[in-house]
């Protein structure tokens, strides 16, 4: 097709106009909407990337997650610090807390990092660096080797540690209660300090010397110290001496003065309605190759018997005080075997401390034979372990452990 000069021009012109427009219109303001943010280069292939998405401040909570990247165990002194480094997810998120509970039956510190961000605040969206160290609670707790754990938001990380007979610190923590005197049901004014800051602690009541029960929760403040009122139980009996028990997140205890119960005005020194009027006592059956019980060294069975006791607060030792008091080779009519008949034992204290008895007998042991040894060992660490608040059991005799007496006795 031929076009003229004019036609041209015309098609000149039209074409230089569209061009003109397209600048105009590529030149248009942004869209205030698009948020601008800026990538953080990181070598670490778990962390996430910055985005270009626009960020909404409704959306957002006020605690937001963390990326944890190291953990750096030190021991100065017996005191063993925690170093926890990594990447906040923004520049506002901050660090409000760490909480630190302990595992007994995997021997591990769990922190968790508890994080803070104002809500409806727009943050610039960077991977911000953060270091945290804590303090682990690890007064009187035994050697060994322990771990501390760590959950962020792409990964776990743990580091284990030891504790050596040369690290056991004493507690700093002390409590003491007001009055010291009064009837059963008294409440008392619980003050304590050098505990674990913002830590929640069980508080417990007992006989001195002997077994207690958890009776409410707590919180300590920001310097560890704790306030609070318990109360001395109304089954307490005239002229026996209580305390209070705090115990920390590790297992850790600490325990009060003594509360000395008196007769209430008329003359009854609440002794009714205790929490135990019964309690079992393991006895052994002979060669049943442990089809009644728990399986015995010499093909036998520690069977449980359950027996009425008086009402008290404190099952174990009655328990253990009714089944010293068998002198009979064989009870009753079951047949079952009693391997302590030859021996006179009575309790001198139980301590429960973590979920760990420690039994002070007194007395006189003596086993009828090789095969009495593990009847006596059993017969006395499984009427502990029935309470639901133990899992480990250690024994003395008059200040001696008991495996060494058995292995004498035995050999």
């Amino acid at each position: 097709m031929l076009f003229g000069k004019k036609q041209i021009l015309t098609v000149f012109l039209v074409a230089l106009v569209a061009l003109f427009v397209a600048a105009c219109e590529g030149a248009a303001d942004p869209d205030p909407t698009i948020v601008p943010t800026v990538v953080v280069p990181t070598d670490d292939p778990t962390l996430p990337t910055a985005t270009t998405e626009p960020v909404s401040t409704d959306d957002m909570s006020s605690e937001m997650g963390f990326f944890i990247e190291t953990i750096d165990v030190t021991n100065t002194d017996g005191r063993i610090d925690v170093t926890l480094t990594g990447n906040l997810p923004d520049a506002c998120t901050e660090i409000q807390t760490v909480e630190q509970t302990f595992d007994l039956d995997t021997n591990t510190f769990n922190l968790n990092v508890r994080t803070e961000r104002p809500e409806d605040v727009a943050c610039a969206q960077v991977l911000t660096p953060f270091e945290e160290t804590v303090t682990l609670q690890t007064a009187d707790l035994p050697a060994g080797t322990y771990q501390v754990a760590v959950e962020g938001e792409t990964q776990t990380l743990t580091e284990t540690f030891e504790l050596t007979t040369a690290d056991q610190q004493p507690s700093d923590a002390v409590a003491s209660i007001s009055p010291t005197t009064g009837t059963a049901g008294t409440a008392v004014q619980l003050t304590a300090s050098g505990l674990p800051a913002n830590a929640q602690v069980e508080l417990g009541v007992g006989l001195v010397a002997s077994e207690y029960d958890i009776v409410a929760s707590a919180m300590t403040d920001a310097n560890g110290n704790l306030n609070a009122l318990v109360q001395i139980p109304e089954t307490a009996e005239a002229n026996n001496q209580w305390v209070v028990v705090v115990e920390g997140p590790s297992g850790a205890k600490t325990i009060s003065n003594e509360f000395n119960v008196v007769a209430s005005d008329t003359g009854d020194g609440g002794d009714t309605g205790a929490q135990f009027d019964e309690t079992q006592i393991y006895l052994i059956a002979l060669e049943d190759d442990g089809q009644s019980g728990e399986p015995v060294g010499c093909g036998d069975s520690a069977v449980p018997v359950t027996i009425d006791i008086e009402p008290t607060i404190a099952p174990l030792t009655a328990a253990l005080e009714n089944m010293f008091a068998i002198d009979e080779q064989y009870y009753g009519q079951s047949g079952l075997y009693n391997a302590l008949y030859q021996s006179n034992l009575s309790v001198q204290g139980i301590d429960i401390n973590n979920r760990h008895a420690t039994i002070a007998l007194t007395g006189d042991l003596q086993a009828g034979g090789t095969c009495d040894v593990p009847r006596i060992e059993a017969q006395l660490t499984e009427t502990a372990l029935q309470y639901s608040t133990i899992d480990t059991v250690s024994i003395t005799v008059n200040g001696q452990p008991l495996n060494e007496l058995l292995s004498a006795a035995g050999s």
